[in-house]
């Protein structure tokens, strides 16, 4: 089975090489999960490049021209089959996996922008 680990860092810079806090629990846990015999994907979004925000220019066919309201946006594109090709990447990713594992920094009780933002895209009314 297929167990990706979906994280967030900060990428190497061309000043400093910095290495992210969460690299520990993420070799830990995929450690564990090779252990116990699985296999083990590790999907870093800002490496990747995902972009987490939704625009209107991400839509062909909306739904309504007059306003953008995302989740109308996303349902009306899910229902059609025209979602964003990323989104639809990531759909079909996280459809082949038995546990999905996320690792991220918390700050102020909440997930990075770019999770929040993955999280908004991705688990999308009728997507799934």
């Amino acid at each position: 089975m297929d167990h990706p680990a979906i994280r967030t860092q900060k990428g190497p810079s061309t000043k400093c090489t910095y290495t992210s806090s969460n690299d520990p629990l993420t070799s830990t846990a995929t450690t564990a999960l090779f252990a116990r015999g699985d296999t083990v994907t590790v999907s870093d979004l800002n490496q990747s490049h995902f972009n987490p925000v939704e625009p209107a220019e991400h839509y062909r066919g909306r739904a309504d021209m007059g306003i953008f309201t995302a989740l109308n946006e996303q349902r009306n594109a899910s229902r059609n089959g025209h979602s964003p090709a990323a989104v639809k990447d990531e759909i079909a990713a996280v459809e082949q996996v038995d546990l999905l594992v996320f690792q991220f920094p918390l700050s102020w009780h909440r997930p990075p922008a770019i999770v929040k933002g993955w999280m908004n895209r991705v688990f999308v009314d009728g997507g799934f």
